[in-house]
């Protein structure tokens, strides 16, 4: 299972532009991809076309207009988040799915024209080739009456050329991605964490694992979590999350590992307030040995200890009960990131 970040829901206004995720979250396909001019003079092109309907007293939508924003400032080369962009395509998709087939013609250009406002949001977002089928949606909601539908297309992409003209000064070669900060309190945590797996502890560098400091707790903040989440305090667990407690381990290689949730999550406490698996407990037989979650893996596997400290992983898609699987929570964790570092593509491979 992917930990993928809580969705921004969109609000009764357009409310897409999240400065938290904006600051926190570079837009990473654009430093992938080579088509931020095309985008931006698509984007040129639509806002034509919004306006063209909004001046023949056709519907508008505060959702596509800021969709259009965020795109073109996406273009610019300004931190747009990827989830913004996808929301905000979201907004436009259902801002003209309102409006049937049967609609009255500016209703129905707006249909059209609003759902290609989406397409090039998603197209922003997720890098997908939709460059044509922008242009082909937009040109069936373009308005010129008295017009066929051929001049009508045609006149949208010689708009859509000038754009193109216009923009000649974004560059198209990809946009180097700023660093990191490097967080003094988590390196440190992070290089106990390297000190206490020993011989493994060079593969959380050569996998790029980081120690959040916010997904750990103290003692105490732990016990008090266990107990309103009806878990056993095992000392194995409390030990396990001094050592290791917020470690994020990627399971793929790519670079926004962090925002699209491809890391195993290590440490009960941020397993117990993770929403990916509820509150496993391993199989209904396996009660009497008090599991405790220690590690989730994307994979849909959860690793816990029990109450003697022994280590048990499941699959929660494919297991009925949780399995043995190491003689200590810190011996299960070494299996783990030598796992990842051999089967999910790390840098060093």
């Amino acid at each position: 299972m992917r930990h993928a970040p809580k969705s921004i829901a969109p609000q009764a206004a357009a409310t897409f532009t999240d400065d938290e995720a904006r600051d926190r979250v570079y837009d990473l396909a654009m430093t992938a991809r080579a088509n931020r001019r095309q985008i931006a003079a698509l984007a040129t092109a639509l806002r034509v076309a919004v306006m063209r309907i909004a001046d023949r007293g056709g519907p508008t939508s505060p959702f596509v207009a800021e969709a259009l924003d965020l795109v073109e400032a996406w273009s610019r080369g300004e931190r747009v988040a990827r989830k913004v962009l996808d929301h905000a395509a979201t907004g436009a998709f259902e801002a003209g799915s309102k409006y049937g087939v049967g609609s009255p013609p500016y209703e129905n250009a707006a249909r059209w024209v609003f759902d290609a406002v989406a397409k090039l949001a998603w197209m922003a977002a997720t890098g997908a080739d939709n460059g044509e089928l922008v242009l082909t949606h937009a040109g069936y909601g373009w308005l010129d009456p008295g017009a066929t539908a051929l001049s009508r297309d045609r006149e949208l992409r010689e708009v859509y050329t000038r754009a193109l003209a216009s923009h000649a000064t974004i560059p198209d070669a990809p946009i180097a991605r700023p660093k990191r900060r490097v967080n003094l309190r988590d390196a440190a945590a992070l290089s106990a964490s390297r000190e206490a797996l020993g011989a493994a502890g060079s593969l959380l560098d050569r996998l790029g694992a980081e120690r959040d400091a916010k997904q750990t707790a103290t003692r105490e903040k732990l016990v008090a979590l266990l107990g309103r989440s009806g878990y056993a305090v095992h000392v194995a667990v409390v030990e396990f999350e001094a050592r290791f407690g917020g470690l994020r381990l990627p399971s793929e290689r790519n670079e926004d590992w962090r925002e699209q949730g491809l890391y195993a999550i290590v440490g009960t406490y941020a397993c117990v307030r993770s929403s990916a698996h509820g509150l496993p407990r391993g199989g209904e037989s396996q009660a009497s040995l008090q599991l405790v979650p220690i590690l989730y893996v994307p994979s849909d596997t959860v690793v816990f200890v029990d109450h003697d400290g022994k280590a048990y992983a499941q699959d929660t898609v494919g297991d009925i009960e949780a399995l043995p699987f190491a003689t200590n929570a810190r011996d299960a964790l070494v299996k783990v990131v030598e796992s990842l570092a051999v089967h999910a593509g790390a840098k060093f491979l």
